[in-house]
C-alpha cells in the first residue's frame, strides 16, 4: 500500500508540505483534530523544530525520507479512524492499536539513499540465505574448558552425620539425705575419679553415729558375759544366743550408719568434666536426688546409623574421619569401634561406632558432625573431574576432545571422592574432556578451548 505522490517540479518536497500544511498548524487545535490531520501537524512541527529527518540538505535525500514518512502515515488514515472510534472508551486498546500499526508499517520497506524502495528477497533468496546462516552458525567455534583424564587413588567411604557422645558418662546423685554444706567444683572443670564434689551436713550423721558404737560397746560387753556363762553352763543356750544376735545387730547398724557418713561426700564415679551442676548450697537432698553430670571427654565416639545394604562394607578397625561445622577447617581421625550384629528393624538400620581421640578437648559432645568411613581405595584409578559427565537416563558420556572437534564417548563409572569420580572403561589416561560449555555442543562440534 506503500505509493508515491505526485510532485511539483522546481519545489521540493519539504517545501510543498509546508505550503499544504501550515494552515492547519497555525488555526487548529491538535488534540481536537482527526488523526490524518494530527499526523500532518505533528510532521510539520517535526521539521520546524530543526530535527534532522525534517531538515534540508540540498541533495533531495532529506526530502525523500520525509516524504516517505508523510506517505505511510497518511495512508494510515482509515485504520486511526477506525481506532478514533475507541477513543474515551478504551485507551489502552487504542494505544496497542497505534503501536501495532506503526510496527507494521516499519516492516513494510525502507527508502534507500536514491528514494526507491528496497525489493523485499524471493522465497528461493530467503531459503539459500536461511541455510547458508544455519551452515555457518554449525561450523562456529563453540568456547569450552577442558581437563585431562589423570591416574590417581581414589577412597570408597560412606558418608553420614551424626551426634558426638562422650565415651563415659555419669549421673552423679545425693546417697544420703543432707542439707549441701559446700560444693567443690563447677561446670567445666575436668576431675579424676574420687575427687569430693560437695559436702552434705554430717552433724546429725556423727551424732548417731557415736551413739551406735557406745550401744555396742555396751552390746559387746554383754555377750562377752554371757559367753563366759554359758561355757560353765550357767545359762540356757537361747540366753547366749540372744546375747550374740543383739550384739551383731548392732555393728551391722553401726557400719550402716558409718556408710551413710562417708555417702555424704559426694565424689566423683569417674575421671572426666562436669558438665552440669543440679544443686546449690543450702538445698535439701534426698537420696538418689541430682547432683551433678559429667562426661569423660578424651574420647569421643560418634554413632552412626548405616542402611542395612552397606552391612557388608562395614568392619571394626576401618578408617573414620570426623569433621564438624563449628570447627571449619580441622577434620580428627579415628576407626570404627564397634559394628552393630543386628539391625533395627523399624528403620532398617544398623549402629555403627566410630571412636576418636580428643587430646585436646576440642570436640565436645552434643556436637553435629559429618563422619566418613572409609571401607576400600584403589590406586592408579583413572580420575576425571564429574563436571564432564553427563547423565541422560541409563546413559553416561563425556565430551572427548580430538583436533579441536568433540564426539561423544560412553563411559563406566565408578567410585566417586570431592569432585573426581573414577572411570572403568571408556577413556584413557591423558584424554581431554570439556568440563564447561556442553550444553552448546553436539557430536562432531568445532570447538575452541577456553580457561
Amino acid at each position: 500500500a506503500c505509493g508515491e505522490k505526485r510532485l511539483r517540479p522546481g519545489v521540493s518536497q519539504v517545501q510543498q508540505y509546508q505550503d499544504r500544511h501550515s494552515p492547519i498548524v497555525e488555526s487548529r487545535d491538535v488534540a481536537s483534530e482527526s488523526p490524518s490531520t494530527a499526523i500532518r501537524v505533528m510532521l510539520f512541527s517535526v521539521h520546524k523544530i530543526g530535527l534532522g529527518v525534517a531538515q534540508p540538505s540540498g541533495d533531495g535525500s532529506d526530502n525523500r525520507i520525509f516524504l516517505s514518512i508523510e506517505r505511510s502515515m497518511i495512508e494510515s488514515v482509515t485504520i486511526l479512524r477506525i481506532i478514533d472510534l475507541f477513543k474515551g472508551e478504551l485507551p489502552m486498546l487504542r494505544l496497542m492499536f497505534i503501536a501495532l500499526w506503526l510496527a507494521a508499517l516499519t516492516g513494510c520497506g525502507g527508502v534507500s539513499s536514491d528514494g526507491d524502495a528496497k525489493p523485499s528477497a524471493s522465497p528461493g533468496e530467503r531459503a539459500k540465505a536461511k541455510a547458508e546462516t544455519k551452515a555457518a552458525f554449525k561450523r562456529r567455534e563453540v568456547p569450552v574448558s577442558v581437563v585431562t583424564v589423570e591416574l590417581g587413588s581414589i577412597d570408597a567411604s560412606y558418608q553420614a552425620t551424626a551426634t558426638l557422645s562422650a565415651v563415659e558418662e555419669a549421673l552423679v546423685v545425693a546417697r544420703s539425705q543432707g542439707v549441701v554444706e559446700t560444693i567443690f567444683v563447677e561446670e567445666g572443670m575436668a576431675v579424676a575419679a574420687g575427687t569430693t564434689l560437695a559436702q552434705l551436713d554430717t552433724r546429725r550423721l556423727s551424732l548417731d553415729l557415736a551413739r551406735t558404737e557406745t550401744n555396742v560397746e555396751s552390746l559387746k560387753r554383754a555377750f562377752d558375759r554371757s559367753k563366759q556363762l554359758f561355757e560353765k553352763k550357767m545359762i540356757s543356750p537361747d540366753t547366749y544366743d540372744q546375747a550374740r544376735f543383739n550384739y551383731e545387730r548392732e555393728v551391722a547398724t553401726l557400719a550402716l550408719q558409718a556408710h551413710d557418713l562417708n555417702e555424704a561426700t559426694i565424689r566423683a564415679p569417674i575421671a572426666g568434666v562436669i558438665t552440669m551442676r543440679h544443686i546449690k548450697v543450702g538445698n535439701t537432698l534426698q537420696p538418689n536426688a541430682q547432683a551433678f553430670e559429667m562426661k569423660r571427654s578424651d574420647l569421643i565416639e560418634a554413632i552412626v546409623a548405616v542402611p542395612e545394604q552397606e552391612l557388608l562394607k562395614m568392619a571394626p578397625g576401618q578408617s573414620a574421619t570426623v569433621s564438624v561445622d563449628a570447627l571449619e577447617g580441622r577434620a580428627f581421625t579415628g576407626e570404627v569401634l564397634r559394628v552393630a550384629p543386628e539391625v533395627n528393624p523399624a528403620t532398617g538400620t544398623f549402629r555403627v561406632t566410630v571412636q576418636l581421640p580428643n587430646p585436646d578437648q576440642a570436640l565436645k559432645p552434643g556436637m553435629f558432625a559429618r563422619v566418613d568411613i572409609l571401607y576400600d581405595r584403589y590406586e592408579n584409578a583413572r580420575l576425571v573431574s564429574r563436571e564432564a559427565l553427563i547423565t541422560e537416563r541409563k546413559r553416561q558420556y563425556v565430551y572427548l576432545v580430538s583436533d579441536k572437534m568433540v564426539t561423544q564417548r560412553d563411559v563406566e563409572t565408578g567410585y566417586t571422592q570431592d569432585e573426581k569420580i573414577e572411570v572403568l572403561s571408556g577413556l584413557e589416561a591423558g584424554d581431554q574432556v570439556v568440563v564447561r560449555g556442553q550444553s552448546a555442543l553436539k557430536e562432531g562440534s568445532q570447538i575452541r578451548v577456553v580457561q
